[in-house]
């Protein structure tokens, strides 16, 4: 790509931004407000099937002056990177639905300044319609079929098809439909008890369906060019477009791992049995979780790679001469009821082995543990003719200069060392894209699963 045009890695363009009010009338209810736009906020999440959003606007041209807004406005924004010698931008484009004004500010006697809440227009909708009927088929078909009837949307399965689980029923009690979604995405774990997703991006108007062991088995996005925490390289404006937009301007960590949360919730080692209310008392089930098999395990179905190889968790720690692990600081007993339909067909609570569902839960928690926050510029963020963006799921390389390079000035002389416990490859688990007058950035929340190295065991 050719870099002459390209100013700044937060170069971006709004297209068009049209706020659409029914009850205006057909002659006067669009608006285009893409001039007043101050900020404009888009929020994706994996955990959720739906945008949101915040928009700012400074009307210094009396545009809004007249409108009572009351939560029903419609807003249609289109916004991509600018045009390149070689490239061509592809224009997201997104529907939202206003659903409170935050604040609003007058700054003088000619300008107002609105601060506003927004929705994707799928979740608004999501909150209007009840889904009341049952739905029998994996858990991909009843999603797909709640999602297409309620809110009119596709499900899009990225990395594999179906989850492990077979064909199943529910009977849905006057839910809306992403509530259905959430209860089906517990109903589903891949193998060796890795959970699934389903979420909503800017890149498409589907719903999309992944799962964590997929995400961690799918390459690093970016391999030749780690996202650099370096305070030199931040500095550094000689860099090509290219290279400056992988520097992270600022960095943050969990506050640091609590080993003790981690054994109330029984994630460390816990005895969780499972009793059949129709077989009764012999179809008892009685597990125990152990986190470091869980880790373990992890290694041998190709969940961390060697670069990410030791555990942060302490498998040699001992309490009363007793391993942390082998304890069951948690006893929990779980109801399930076979044979409520026939006997040929599976519903919700014994569609998922037991120990898939410990698994899936630990796993969970402890990627939470290793969680990042970096604030980079937007550009690798969009599409273009020419670049794949980097999206929610994706797993990226993250480089944090060690203290040590930093201090003695060794930076691009010689080997650059790197911080192991901080650095490593990072699963992107929410996104918020803020478009700032002429500046786009991203904030990325990353998880990860292990570090590179620490002085826990080794996997």
């Amino acid at each position: 790509m050719s870099e002459k045009k390209l100013k700044t890695p937060y170069d971006y363009t709004i297209k068009e931004a049209v706020l659409s009010i029914d009850r205006l009338g057909a002659s006067s209810k669009d608006i285009d407000v893409s001039n007043v736009i101050a900020q404009l906020d888009i929020f994706e999440d994996i955990n959720r099937p739906f945008l949101l959003g915040n928009l700012v606007l400074n009307d210094d041209t009396g545009i809004l002056s007249d409108i009572n807004f009351i939560g029903t406005e419609k807003l249609n924004i289109k916004l991509g990177l600018p045009p390149t010698e070689n490239a061509e931008p592809v224009t997201v484009n997104k529907n939202f639905i206003i659903t409170q004004i935050v604040k609003s500010v007058k700054v003088n006697d000619e300008a107002n300044v609105l601060a506003m809440e927004m929705i994707e227009d799928s979740g608004y909708r999501n909150y209007l319609e009840n889904v009341n009927r049952p739905y029998t088929g994996t858990g991909s078909q009843i999603v797909s079929n709640c999602i297409s009837e309620f809110v009119g949307k596709k499900l899009e399965i990225v990395n594999d098809g179906e989850a492990s689980s077979s064909p199943f029923k529910i009977i849905v009690p006057n839910w809306n439909p992403f509530d259905v979604v959430t209860w089906v995405t517990g109903l589903m774990v891949k193998e060796s008890g890795y959970p699934y997703y389903f979420y909503s991006t800017i890149h498409s108007d589907n719903i999309i369906q992944n799962n964590l062991l997929s995400m961690f088995e799918k390459p690093v996005v970016n391999p030749t060019n780690p996202f650099l925490y370096s305070t030199a390289a931040s500095k550094n404006t000689k860099a090509s477009v290219i290279k400056q937009a992988y520097t992270i301007n600022d960095i943050t960590f969990n506050q640091g791992l609590s080993t003790l949360n981690k054994v109330r919730e029984g994630n460390v080692g816990s005895s969780t049995q499972q009793i059949d209310l129709i077989k009764n008392s012999s179809s008892r089930e009685i597990i125990h979780f152990d986190v470091r098999e869980m880790f373990k395990n992890a290694k041998t179905v190709g969940a961390v790679r060697s670069t990410q190889s030791y555990m942060t968790y302490d498998a040699k720690a001992k309490i009363n001469d007793k391993n942390l692990h082998d304890y069951d600081s948690r006893r929990v007993s779980r109801l399930q009821v076979s044979y409520i339909y026939d006997k040929n067909t599976l519903n919700s609570t014994d569609v998922v082995p037991l120990d898939q569902v410990l698994s899936a839960k630990a796993i969970m928690s402890w990627m939470q543990a290793s969680k990042t926050t970096i604030y980079v510029p937007g550009r690798n963020f969009l599409e273009s003719s020419t670049q794949i963006p980097i999206k929610l799921g994706d797993t990226i390389a993250v480089n944090v200069l060690d203290p040590k390079n930093a201090v003695t000035g060794n930076e691009g002389v010689g080997e650059v060392k790197y911080n192991k416990k901080q650095s490593g490859e990072y699963i992107i688990q929410s996104l918020r894209h803020i478009f700032v007058l002429e500046k786009y950035s991203v904030v990325a929340e990353c998880v990860k699963l292990t570090d590179i190295e620490n002085n826990s065991e080794k996997l």
